[in-house]
């Protein structure tokens, strides 16, 4: 794994290039507009497919990558996808990467950029994939913190919540994911992310105060993924506190595998799911108050 910076930036290069020829593939097939955009200064891609419904508000998307690798334009492969199932425009956002920016001015700037959407934008809705659904529940967090506004609905895929390596399925089902390792790999990336403060609630936001006012949270991951245990006691959590919370576990399935393999049928039904997640009218029920 990377030491330093430099290899944290000759790593980064690499997937990006590793990513190049899947993410020139998924533009040769997708119909539709692509441009580059900017909120409260932090660069995105704006994705519409061909045919969306104008009328429903855009998905902010928040990528994934252990916080230290990939983009808006490596992770097309998962936003395009999403953009054509939920026939809504996606605006997938450059968060900074550590260890160049670690968690403090991620959470920071993402919370800005956020808000930069939603007043632009009213509405928009908020999907964090793996490290993206990590920052997805912190950033949401600091918006309220700061009495701003927040996306009516979020939606975790196989999100990252728990830096300190705890949790049962890290144990139990370390030889069952196929995708992912916390040692030496997730390791690696919460130190560059979180330095010594992986228990802090911005960069492990399985440990902050929830409130009934969270948004409706809708959860899907797999039942073969390490970060099992980070889908149940987030779900737990948030209808401990008398938020809204719907938890999918998809049978045999891995990390991620909603934009990982987003042409599998299991990622297709789980995109379906998603669409009707927010497209629905009717509120799933509130947890415990």
């Amino acid at each position: 794994m990377p030491g330093n910076d430099r290899e944290w930036q000759q790593a980064q290069a690499q997937v990006e290039a590793q990513a190049e020829p899947r993410v020139s593939a998924a533009l040769e097939e997708f119909e539709g507009d692509i441009e580059t955009c900017r909120y409260a200064g932090m660069p995105a891609l704006a994705v519409a497919p061909a045919i969306f419904d104008a009328s429903r508000p855009p998905v902010i998307f928040l990528h994934g990558g252990g916080y230290t690798t990939c983009s808006a334009r490596s992770s097309l492969t998962a936003s395009l996808p999403l953009s054509i199932q939920l026939q809504r425009q996606i605006i997938s956002l450059d968060y900074p990467l550590a260890p160049g920016a670690t968690f403090a001015k991620v959470v920071d700037e993402t919370a800005s950029a956020i808000d930069a959407i939603l007043t632009a934008r009213p509405g928009a809705v908020l999907i964090g994939d793996s490290a993206g659904g990590g920052l997805a529940l912190a950033s949401t967090n600091e918006l309220l913190a700061r009495q701003l506004s927040v996306p009516p609905s979020v939606v975790l895929i196989s999100p990252w919540t728990d830096l300190t390596d705890t949790g049962d399925s890290r144990v139990r089902l370390t030889d069952s994911d196929p995708i992912l390792r916390y040692e030496p790999s997730l390791a690696a990336c919460a130190r560059a992310y979180a330095r010594d403060r992986t228990a802090d609630p911005k960069a492990s936001p399985i440990y902050a105060g929830y409130r009934s006012s969270f948004p409706d949270s809708f959860v899907i991951c797999g039942s073969r993924e390490i970060l099992l245990s980070d889908s149940t006691r987030l779900h737990l959590n948030l209808l401990k506190a008398g938020a809204r919370s719907r938890l999918c576990v998809f049978d045999g399935m891995y990390h991620s595998f909603t934009t990982v393999t987003p042409h599998v049928p299991e990622a297709e039904e789980a995109r379906q799911l998603i669409k009707h997640f927010l497209d629905s009218e009717r509120p799933i029920e509130r947890g415990a108050r």
